[in-house]
């Protein structure tokens, strides 16, 4: 009988133990669940208070003045570059709008220009024009179908246009380290640079899209050199004697592809192209694809153009930055003390002062909880409105953790610092 009774003993302590194991264990679970439907919602709020910021963007950039883009204007300067932090409803959100023509555009960008991009050799930039471009024969030192198709995980190149910044990732020997810079450790996110930003990873040197409206400063249609006819020429400002030599340069078989070809003609000096440059353009399209801003590029960016040098960059960003309206059009660049003529004629064909494409990056987040959504939008902007190119979810690394912005804000209701 005591054996029987000690036995029932056991067992009901070990029923017991068995007991309070699964109810730890479920409460565990529970407070897991918990936890994790928490940093859902946190997550859910975030995204739409960083949705809230990019139509905030979208529709200061609606309000702009189209005629000339610069770092002085409302778009360029809200949100602080992403170190203000704005109050709405159950949260907070942080914003920047950056120009897409301050970068280099990978869609248009020529292997000369490529190759002055960090990272980039010659085999990098073979095989980057080889991805966007069709044929099956690739450069001397790029790569066609019949490399990506003999790897392990087998893919054809898109031979067209990049669609996202991204896409990069899959060009041959082109890595996430190249793109994005190498990997931080959680909870470091101030990205190393030195004053000419020659330390940023090459995703923050690039666009996917970029370009400038194809009207004067005024919104005048522009006058194409390669179909003007002589009394066209005149009036956007050229001489009789002048227009003619124009005419007579395209019979000889000269072809304009850059207003700065204008210099060769016998007869226009640069007094003339300076007078005319905002009047006449070399494509008939409505927008110039891959143009770069000079009033909103950095140094380091117009070191990418032919013909600049870093002297004429820098000079170019003194002159801009001294003068809060920029410059209204490139003739204003045809200066020995910025681009001689030479450099001019180089340099012409990669330049704008306006932009159409603007990057939107935007941050949400709510109080008591460190869950970060980060979004990217591309949009374009024309005199009609802005249409949302793309947009999607930015994760920490690699991906937001390159756009340089400070970890550490203000909390703009207690004034107390806030690490995000």
């Amino acid at each position: 009988m005591r054996c029987r009774r000690g036995s029932a003993l056991v067992v009901a302590v070990l029923i017991m133990a068995l007991l309070l194991a699964l109810t730890a264990a479920t409460a565990v679970a529970v407070r897991t669940r918990a936890q994790e439907s928490r940093e859902r919602v946190a997550a859910l709020q975030g995204l739409s208070l960083a949705q809230a910021a990019v139509r905030l963007a979208e529709a200061t950039l609606r309000q702009d003045d189209t005629t000339v883009d610069t770092l002085h204007e409302e778009w360029a300067l809200l949100g602080d570059s992403g170190n203000e932090v704005r109050l709405l409803g159950p949260g907070w959100f942080r914003v920047q709008i950056l120009d897409a023509s301050a970068r280099v555009n990978v869609n248009t960008a020529p292997k000369e220009q490529l190759m002055r991009l960090p990272g980039i050799d010659d085999a990098l930039s073979d095989a980057i024009l080889d991805w966007r471009e069709t044929g099956e024969t690739p450069r001397p030192a790029g790569a066609k179908a019949d490399y990506y198709l003999a790897l392990e995980g087998p893919y054809l190149p898109r031979e067209a246009a990049f669609e996202t910044i991204g896409e990069l990732l899959l060009v041959r020997d082109l890595t996430p380290a190249i793109l994005y810079g190498p990997p931080l450790p959680p909870g470091e996110g101030d990205l190393p640079d030195d004053e000419e930003g020659l330390r940023l990873p090459l995703c923050e040197w690039l666009t996917v899209a970029s370009g400038e409206p194809n009207v004067s400063s005024t919104g005048e249609q522009r006058v194409d050199l390669n179909t003007a006819t002589a009394e066209q020429l005149t009036e956007v400002g050229l001489s009789q004697e002048q227009a003619e030599a124009v005419l007579q340069y395209r019979a000889g078989g000269g072809e304009f592809t850059s207003i700065g070809d204008l210099l060769a003609v016998p007869g226009i000096g640069q007094e003339q192209v300076r007078a005319v440059a905002d009047r006449v353009t070399t494509s008939a399209e409505a927008t110039l694809p891959g143009r770069i801003n000079v009033n909103t590029a950095p140094q380091r960016v117009l070191q990418t153009i032919p013909g600049v040098t870093p002297e004429a960059a820098a000079a170019i960003v003194a002159v801009r930055d001294a003068e809060t309206g920029g410059f209204t059009h490139l003739g204003e660049l045809l200066d020995s003390e910025l681009l001689d003529a030479e450099a001019f004629r180089q340099a012409a064909g990669y330049l704008g002062t306006r932009s159409t494409t603007f990057l939107v990056r935007a941050m949400g987040r709510v109080p008591n909880n460190r869950t970060v959504t980060a979004v990217e939008a591309l949009i374009e902007r024309s005199s009609e409105g802005t249409r949302m190119i793309r947009w999607g979810v930015v994760e920490r690394a690699p991906g937001w953790i390159a756009w340089g912005w400070t970890r550490q804000v203000t909390d703009p209701e207690t004034g107390e610092a806030v690490r995000w």
